[in-house]
């Protein structure tokens, strides 16, 4: 059976049990805030950062890992390894999966196979996942990258805003909008399109009605078919668990775990975001 190494980047959010069981190495992107640069999940925990980021006012910045630090990954994975597949975030999101493919082609294209999940936080595990049991199942580096993508075109991540000051703060969303939207307690539905982009699907008024309008999406996509799902919060716990207990009105006796963001995420998308990640499961 080929000993085949999974990497990913610190925007990748799953559970300590799956982070521990299927990731060999995570290459943390760089997160700025209150002029201070510091690591993703390496000089900050979860927590830690969401308490800087409400103390500077939800005003951050990110940048994606450099060639050098994917490419002294690889080289000590495949010094005990026969292979890397390198699972990470959308590239219409960020640059870290072109990161990842320079340092591919540098230390050893054949050996190792880079995967743009075009997904992030939750989305970008549930197909780290699909790549680990395919692992795990004795399959060669070609067959594992099929479940992978395989997994990249079944998965949808449905997400709401609970607060839109990061947009604002962030010059993503007008100042003047975000008032109006505030005003009327509008919260907006986003979802991500099969290429990673971002794309908003109405809003509705108060938080609870959006993430119920969020599980009227994940049961339309689900269709019927076996699933698999994960909850991601930035800060927002209460609001991850309603979610869930709504999902498991719809999927009863489903697994679905609750984790925290990472700071990069939440430098995008504020402190409150609840998202949803959810993979169809069928033949494949």
């Amino acid at each position: 059976m080929p000993k085949i190494a999974i990497v990913t980047d610190s925007t990748c959010d799953l559970s300590e049990a799956a982070r521990q069981r299927y990731v060999a190495a995570m290459v943390p992107l760089h997160v700025t805030v209150g002029g201070v640069s510091y690591l993703d999940r390496v000089d900050l925990d979860e927590d830690a950062f969401y308490r800087l980021f409400a103390e500077s006012g939800q005003l951050a910045q990110s940048s994606q890992p450099s060639v050098g630090e994917f490419s002294s990954v690889y080289e000590r994975l495949l010094k005990d390894n026969d292979a890397v597949v390198s699972v990470h975030i959308a590239n219409r999101l960020s640059g870290a999966v072109q990161s990842a493919y320079l340092a591919a082609e540098t230390v050893d294209p054949a050996r190792i196979r880079v995967i743009d999940s075009c997904k992030v936080s939750v989305g970008v595990g549930l197909v780290l996942q699909a790549a680990g049991e395919a692992i795990e199942a004795g399959n060669d580096l070609d067959q594992v990258v099929a479940a992978t993508e395989a997994a990249v075109r079944d998965t949808r991540v449905y997400s709401t805003i609970q607060s839109l000051d990061a947009a604002v703060r962030g010059g993503r969303l007008n100042l003047h909008a975000a008032r109006l939207a505030n005003l009327a307690d509008l919260k907006p539905l986003v979802v991500f399109d099969d290429e990673g982009g971002v794309q908003t699907d109405g809003a509705r008024i108060g938080f609870q009605r959006a993430l119920r309008a969020v599980a009227e999406r994940v049961e339309r996509y689900a269709a019927g078919s076996p699933v698999r799902m994960a909850i991601s919060h930035a800060n927002g716990p209460e609001g991850a668990e309603y979610l869930k207990e709504r999902l498991l009105s719809l999927f009863a006796g489903l697994d679905i775990p609750v984790v925290k963001a990472g700071a990069v995420i939440t430098t995008h998308v504020g402190l409150g975001t609840v998202a949803v990640a959810v993979e169809r499961r069928g033949e494949r």
